[in-house]
């Protein structure tokens, strides 16, 4: 073991089975992406800047679990989603149409986020929240993609 973080996870405990259940997933699961509002990426991973306009919808449509930005949006950037990764959990598309597609009302958005200022151990709507922003950094400047690394939930 290299580092333990506190977190915590969907407020109904492990095992989604549909959008909106209140549950994280179970699994075995690659990263995506890594995500920061930086303008620049944090570490080594592939990463995408995080806007004030970004979304991963849930919304059933062609749309469905794919990374977008959004007009009109505002709430992307959120203090939460500042940094992070996501979870290459349903088929989640970084770009309309690209990739598998997911299952709809499977679950969308999943991501390793931070907790929101003042929350630190409120439950997620399913994603899981390390509760430090500071520890979220630390791991996205350690993660290296040559050792294809994956996040174990649950087994």
């Amino acid at each position: 073991m290299v580092r333990e973080f506190g977190s915590t996870i969907g407020p109904r405990g492990w095992g989604k089975r549909r959008q909106d259940d209140g549950r994280t997933p179970v699994g075995v699961y690659r990263i995506k992406v890594t995500f920061s509002t930086t303008p620049g990426n944090p570490g080594r991973m592939p990463w995408r800047r995080r806007l004030p306009t970004s979304t991963v919808t849930d919304e059933v449509g062609p749309l469905y679990n794919t990374w977008i930005e959004e007009p009109g949006r505002t709430d992307g950037d959120r203090p939460s989603m500042r940094w992070g990764f996501v979870v290459d959990y349903n088929r989640v598309r970084l770009r309309p149409g690209v990739g598998p597609a997911p299952v709809p009302d499977a679950g969308s958005g999943i991501f390793y986020h931070t907790s929101r200022p003042r929350h630190r151990w409120e439950p997620s709507e399913g994603c899981t929240r390390l509760e430090d922003p500071s520890d979220m950094r630390w791991l996205l400047k350690w993660l290296r993609p040559e050792a294809r690394p994956r996040v174990v939930q649950n087994l």
